[in-house]
């Protein structure tokens, strides 16, 4: 997910989330200590060193790996074009302090959810639906169920004739 920045920003957000990344400790994802779990296989790997390699795509395609581009932006209004030009959109996040700004904010993003001023967006009881290339069905509390259980209407007109059953698994 790519980072936008206030150009005044960006060079002290970059400084500070580099120092963070380098105290992180990647393990296995079971083990209770690690809060980061390792890329599950080559092609995961392959993708985000493709995404590495060329600067277009870590804004334009959907990297689930350890990539975070960082962009600086003049204004808010460009922050909200770049981070909206993207096929995949499952989730977005920002940090304010300023309810009205939240609020005009989260309207304009185009992301199936958001999270404000934290990253833990995620909660059993809260539906979820990404968006553009990301919207595969709603996932998450009970407004979700209807999406796993397809409903079909069989009409027949009783004409009077039996009909014998077909075997089961038809």
């Amino acid at each position: 997910m790519p980072l936008f920045e206030a150009d005044l920003l960006v060079e002290e957000f970059t400084r500070r989330l580099l120092k963070q990344v380098e105290e992180l400790k990647c393990g296995p994802g079971l083990d209770g200590i690690s809060p980061q779990g390792p890329l599950i296989h080559r092609a995961a790997v392959q993708k985000v060193e493709e995404h590495i390699l060329h600067a277009v795509s870590k804004t334009k395609d959907e990297t689930s790996g350890p990539l975070a581009p960082t962009f600086a932006s003049e204004s808010k209004e460009e922050v909200a074009m770049l981070a909206n030009d993207t096929n995949f959109s499952p989730a977005g996040y920002f940090y304010s302090k300023n309810i009205c700004r939240v609020m005009r904010i989260t309207q304009k993003m185009q992301v199936g959810i958001c999270g404000v001023n934290t990253g833990k967006v995620a909660a059993a009881e809260s539906p979820f639906r990404g968006t553009e290339e990301s919207d595969y069905g709603l996932e998450g509390s009970k407004y979700s169920i209807p999406e796993y259980q397809p409903i079909k209407t069989v009409t027949i007109r009783n004409i009077h004739h039996s009909y014998e059953m077909p075997a089961p698994g038809y």
